[in-house]
This record gives structure tokens, C-alpha cells and sequence, in this order.
């Protein structure tokens, strides 16, 4: 049997609408399910008996304070990538320091992502490193790893107004803007 590109695209977006439908009628019917799979990378069992035990809301509450989360499993995780914590001076006299600060970047964002309890501040995290995107690559590519800490990861959940200047004023978008002088 041949399929016309139509019967395709028109095949796909019927199952499309139905995983839809069936996604909106498990959610809709649990505010906090929803919750989940909106503040999170996608909640395991154990996060959603976790946030079940504490509430809506005291979880919410739990997400927006996650200096207070207590994250050990990710910090032991980056502490295999020490790229992530180097300054300028050190990144810069790596050899080939554009692939591996590239690959630590990535890793990182995995790491945090997976195995993370701060789920909340890891999507406000990537909702402005997407944003203000500076690229990975080339001359930025150390850059963009002293900008995601100093500038994205601390000012994520804070004024956007400190943000906003920080990003502005940060090497990593002067370099990727053309604008350093």
C-alpha cells in the first residue's frame, strides 16, 4: 500500500489530536498532575507522591525557594564536570575548550534536568537561557558557561529588571552580538 504525503500528514495529525485529547482528560481532572507536567521535566512516581504528600501549594512554595531544596545527587553529579565551576581565566587556558565547555554546558542542563529536585527553577532556568540565547559555539563557548552561571542561574527567579541588565551587560551576549569593545 502507497501513501500520498497527505494521507500521511493527515493520518499523523489524527493520532496527534487524540494523544491530546486523552493528555487534557488525565490532567484536567488533577490540578496537580497538571502542575507537574508544567513546573517539571516530567514528573517520576516518586515526585508526584512527593508533591501528593505536600500539597499543591506547599509545593509550589517548595519549587520558588530552591536554594531550600536540598539537591545533593545533582551536586555530586556536577562536580564530575569542573568546567562548570571554572573562571574565565581557567576556561580559557584549557585546550580545546570550545568543545568541552560545549559538552559540560550540555551535560549539565541533562544532569539537572533528570536526576534535579529544583524542577521549577531548572524550566525558569532554560525559559531564559532560551531567551537571551548566546550561542555555545566558537569564541562564546566559555563565555556561555560564565554567562549561564553569573547571569541566567542567578538572576532566574529574581527581579527581571536585574536580569534584563545583567544579560546586557554580560561578555558572553557582547561577544555574540558583535558589540565588545
Amino acid at each position: 500500500m502507497v501513501l500520498t504525503r497527505r494521507e500521511l500528514f493527515t493520518g499523523m495529525m489524527a493520532g496527534g489530536e487524540r494523544m491530546r485529547q486523552r493528555q487534557t482528560a488525565v490532567t484536567a481532572n488533577d490540578p496537580l498532575l497538571h502542575l507537574l507536567h508544567r513546573a517539571t521535566w516530567g514528573p517520576r512516581p516518586d515526585d508526584v507522591a512527593y508533591a501528593r504528600s505536600l500539597g499543591y501549594e506547599a509545593w509550589l512554595d517548595e519549587q520558588l525557594q530552591p536554594e531550600q531544596i536540598d539537591d545533593n545527587q545533582v551536586e555530586t553529579r556536577l562536580q564530575k564536570l569542573p568546567i562548570l565551576s571554572m573562571d574565565r581565566h581557567t576556561l580559557y587556558s584549557l585546550g580545546d575548550y570550545e568543545y568541552r565547555c560545549m559538552q559540560a554546558a550540555a551535560q549539565g542542563m541533562i544532569i539537572r534536568a533528570v536526576y534535579g529536585r529544583r524542577q521549577l527553577y531548572e524550566r525558569v532556568v532554560e525559559f531564559w537561557a532560551d531567551h537571551f540565547n548566546v550561542s555555545g559555539e566558537d569564541d562564546v563557548a566559555a563565555e556561555n558557561v560564565l554567562y549561564q552561571q553569573a547571569v541566567i542561574r542567578r538572576h532566574a527567579l529574581g527581579k527581571f529588571r536585574d536580569l534584563l541588565y545583567a544579560v546586557a551587560k554580560s561578555p558572553a551576549m557582547l561577544i555574540y552580538l558583535d558589540n565588545f569593545v
